[in-house]
């Protein structure tokens, strides 16, 4: 993969290829799922699409990119991504009416109608042992808002992911996320209702954090900079979606607490010592399981007197 350094230092030799011309200067950048053309140097406005629409860079009418838009459509992102959008139709067609803002801030269904479909509801947990409500939410939203939002990151960052790091990863790291996330917050809420795949996107990056401490050092820094101005925009989406209804910044730091440690897991190997590489699986690994080990029995002791 080519580094912003590598485009910089290159300029002079490097030609187009998208628009039947071939302009001096410029140069493709691989974003795993898809490759953009670009005229070094990389400016603000470069950045901000790299991060939030890299299809307004570059042609995007060329073959390769209707190809690479055909295999983008039949990635794990954008199959979870349509069945969210299914689920939050359901919820809208049972729920008694869509919800202003001065009730639920994204603008949606009601309570009731979430919990009916899945809701993350610690009172149904206990008391019914109704355990799958801790992996529905990540498929339910709690409104236009929060769908509108999840949707947009999920797919910037969940293509170049799953592109990158391949399909059984990127679905691990997603679900076990979502499913951490949801733990966290019936110990931090236990009495609210919650839904979102917030926590699931946030252990992507979280993963994507521990990589870049894996390749810290084989890394540029022109790369490091645009890889951290991208993880820290969605965290600041993440972190204002935290604040709204049905929502909490508890699931958003299980996900992304489990995405840092599944990431390490997963891409110890890009260290090149073997015993390091062994020692970070195996403390990445134990973290996981601790994780579990402690929290699902709190989740069933620790609030016990609320619901009985």
């Amino acid at each position: 993969m080519m580094t912003l350094r590598d485009l910089e230092s290159q300029q002079p030799m490097m030609t187009q290829q998208g628009y039947g011309s071939r302009q001096q200067g410029a140069a493709q950048i691989d974003l795993g799922y898809t490759k953009v053309t670009v005229r070094p140097p990389l400016g603000f406005f470069e950045h901000i699409c790299l991060c939030c629409c890299p299809c307004c860079l570059g042609n995007p009418f060329s073959a390769e990119r209707k190809a690479d838009t055909i295999k983008a459509f039949k990635s794990f992102t954008v199959v979870v991504s349509a069945v969210q959008i299914i689920m939050f139709i359901v919820e809208l067609a049972i729920s008694d009416g869509i919800l202003p803002y001065s009730q639920n801030s994204s603008i949606g269904p009601d309570a009731n109608a979430m919990i009916k479909v899945g809701a993350k509801f610690l009172p149904y947990i206990r008391l019914r042992g109704e355990i799958w409500r801790l992996f529905a939410p990540i498929f339910l939203h709690a409104g236009f808002l929060h769908l509108f939002f999840n949707l947009f990151a999920q797919i910037q960052i969940g293509l170049r992911y799953e592109f990158t790091w391949g399909l059984p990863k990127t679905v691990s790291i997603y679900l076990l996320s979502g499913i951490a996330g949801n733990i966290l917050s019936c110990l931090g809420n236990p009495t609210s209702v919650g839904v979102g795949a917030s926590g699931a996107l946030l252990g992507w990056i979280g993963a994507q954090i521990a990589m870049m401490i894996c390749t810290w050092g084989t890394t540029d820094r022109n790369t490091r900079n645009t890889n951290l101005f991208s993880m820290l925009f969605f965290l600041v989406i993440m972190l204002f979606l935290g604040s709204g209804s049905y929502v909490d910044n508890y699931a958003h730091l299980g996900g992304v607490l489990m995405g840092l440690m599944m990431g390490m897991f997963f891409f110890a190997d890009e260290y090149s010592d073997p015993s390091v590489v062994r020692k970070v699986r195996l403390g990445a690994g134990v973290a996981v399981g601790v994780f579990f080990i402690i929290t699902v029995p709190l989740m069933f002791t620790l609030c016990l007197n609320m619901f009985c």
